[in-house]
């Protein structure tokens, strides 16, 4: 069984001047990551969360996610959230327990409550849950010591800070003590590391907000390379053409995991993850990863889509690349995968040198859907689920092999999780769709706004001709014209520049706000 924790503590408003400053300092040693991430001790211990008022006067968020069971079929955690209401001085928020199946990856919510936090610890307004469900007591957080002092004491395993974003982290190996064993109820010859981040925001002392992970099986952040030579074998093209693929110009790796690290296959080897590095010729080049990786983070987290697991890696010199677990991959070997491009019995040599964007209408998508999967009428809702987020979102790449059917059981098919997801716009200049022909075969005047703009009325009009029942199609777009807390949180702590954090915000919420909540 894998013990994992997660804790994180952020505050909302306020300025926090933490550490020191100066020319010439080692800031990938351990002496200047511990001056950062020892700001943890004004949470470490804190027995009652009430205190916690006291460090973070304008309010705080705790998240608490515990995998307490975990197999090659399934894993089930434990999710605590809870939110410091600095007007009320009140502790409320949720309490779920949720199992989560692969391939198509499906989540189900065992146990659900809203809790209370009050002097005598957490209470549950649902009957049915209690303080018998959960598998911790309490919060670490509030048992356990962490400032500099100890900190100092622990075996250092890495550190890590990225010159470009002002990013560090630091991971501790074998940090057990009494407090920990017993709290994860784990034997004492059981190892767990520390994994502590500080976004920039933190460590040039604009706000406080920690990771604090302990983890019994990891995967290092860190590629055992200095970095690729990313020149050789990408095509030549035109930096504004409307036609590129952002995904596509990119020289693609195949990695294992090995002991934890990372790392190129070997011949003969299958690899089960995907490597992207930073790729030449784009604006921004150097966040492409941390775009994918936001963006793909946001479509799973905020709106509950179905992706391919990712993730963010280093090279030692600090790049970044942008990693995906394959989801073509079984215990019983590769599952068939087939994009929509092959389903449509389109390749270059019939369709043209576009083939991907030229042929097509996003109406034709929904016909390959009938004719191929298995359970047409659910995958297509997903699918319109998918368009309507690639517009949010501004990813102008969604083309025919950026969709897929995955083999399930043998001759059944569904929609494969998302991939590629990114803001294209924030790369290229390209247009509100991928494909030339927009959503529709032949398109009504009536289907658009103003000046023939895409607005909700659009996106109705599209959930319809695709034959999705209008409640579903009305409920999705509530869905999808409505801005969430979470995906400013996500943002706001990306990788991303300042500035383009900034545009990503303002382009998604200029969707949302001025075109797809109109309707009529």
């Amino acid at each position: 069984m894998k013990k994992r924790a997660f804790f994180a503590i952020l505050l909302l408003g306020g300025l926090i001047m933490i550490g020191l400053t100066g020319c010439g300092e080692n800031k990938n040693s351990r002496e200047w990551i511990e001056n950062k991430v020892s700001e943890v001790s004004r949470v470490y211990p804190t027995e009652n969360l009430f205190d916690l008022f006291k460090q973070f006067p304008e309010g705080f968020e705790i998240r608490s996610t515990d995998t307490y069971d975990e197999t090659k079929d399934y894993s089930r955690y434990q999710k605590i959230d809870l939110v410091g209401n600095a007007e009320t001085q009140e502790i409320t928020g949720t309490f779920k327990r949720i199992e989560a199946r692969g391939n198509p990856y499906e989540e189900k919510m065992l146990l659900e409550s809203r809790i209370v936090y009050t002097e005598k610890g957490l209470e549950f307004l649902n009957p049915e849950v209690s303080k018998d469900d959960l598998f911790y007591d309490g919060f670490l957080f509030q048992k356990l010591e962490l400032n500099k002092a100890v900190l100092s004491r622990f075996e250092l395993k890495k550190t890590y800070y990225n010159w470009e974003t002002g990013d560090a982290s630091i991971t501790y190996k074998n940090v057990n003590s009494k407090i920990i064993q017993d709290y994860f109820h784990i034997q004492s010859s059981e190892s767990l590391d520390l994994f502590i981040s500080a976004d920039h925001s933190a460590t040039i002392g604009y706000e406080y907000g920690y990771p604090v992970v302990f983890d019994g099986e990891n995967i290092s952040c860190e590629l055992p390379y200095k970095h690729f030579d990313d020149n050789v074998g990408i095509d030549i093209f035109n930096n504004n053409s409307k036609r590129i693929s952002v995904s596509g110009v990119q020289i693609k790796y195949s990695l294992v995991a090995d002991d934890g690290i990372l790392r190129l296959t070997k011949e003969g080897e299958q690899g089960e993850f995907i490597l992207k590095p930073v790729p030449n010729n784009l604006r921004n080049k150097e966040f492409c990863p941390a775009n994918e990786h936001l963006t793909m983070q946001i479509a799973a987290q905020v709106y509950g889509i179905p992706t391919a697991p990712n993730g963010l890696c280093f090279f030692q010199d600090g790049t970044p690349a942008y990693f995906v677990r394959r989801f073509d991959l079984s215990e019983k070997g590769k599952l068939q995968k087939e994009d929509f491009a092959s389903l449509a019995g389109l390749t270059r040599k019939n369709g043209g040198s576009d083939y991907k964007y030229d042929n097509l209408a996003y109406e034709e998508f929904a016909g390959i859907i009938d004719k191929y999967s298995s359970v047409p009428q659910v995958d297509k809702l997903r699918f319109f689920e998918l368009i309507l987020f690639n517009f949010v979102y501004s990813n102008g790449d969604a083309h025919l092999k950026n969709f897929s059917l995955l083999e399930e059981k043998k001759g059944r098919f569904r929609l494969s999780p998302a991939y590629d997801l990114l803001n294209t716009h924030l790369h290229i200049n390209d247009g509100i769709f991928a494909m030339s022909k927009g959503l529709f075969v032949n398109p009504e005047p009536d289907y658009f706004g103003g000046a023939s703009a895409v607005t909700g009325k659009t996106f109705y009009h599209f959930g319809l001709k695709i034959g999705l029942p209008e409640r579903l199609v009305n409920s999705c777009l509530e869905k999808y014209s409505k801005i969430y807390e979470l995906t400013d949180q996500l943002i706001e702590h990306s990788f991303l520049s300042k500035e383009l954090k900034k545009q990503y915000r303002l382009m998604y919420k200029s969707r949302v706000g001025s075109y797809l909540s109109v309707i009529e």
